[in-house]
């Protein structure tokens, strides 16, 4: 059986290897394997880009109070992850760390 950790120190562990693994270029094919989600997002402001990333049962509403001063400068995308607010719910065993990765890079890569 296949065991993840899910505490926040291991969604935070795993996120930080796919970042490494991301800079290095060894991302693409591992991203290919997985499907990935239909995502709610708002997009404000202008400039550079800036993504914000709920936490664990939350969704991308809990940043609306930041969200006007930061579109004073950039242009911010917070997204729903999967199975959370307004973005597609995804059949159960689509909910592990590496999923949620899968979508947020094709979100980056398509916007």
């Amino acid at each position: 059986m296949n065991q993840h950790d899910l505490s926040r120190r291991g969604v935070l562990t795993l996120a930080g290897g796919a970042t490494v693994a991301i800079t290095q270029g060894h991302s693409a094919a591992y991203a290919a394997t997985r499907p990935m989600a239909k995502l709610f997002m708002t997009e404000v402001g202008m400039g550079r880009s800036v993504m914000l990333l709920h936490g664990w049962t939350c969704d991308s509403h809990d940043w609306s109070w930041q969200l006007p001063l930061f579109e004073r400068k950039y242009r911010v995308v917070a997204a729903d992850l999967r199975g959370h607010g307004r973005s597609e719910v995804i059949p159960s065993g689509a909910y592990a760390p590496a999923d949620y990765v899968t979508d947020i890079e094709t979100l980056i890569s398509t916007k």
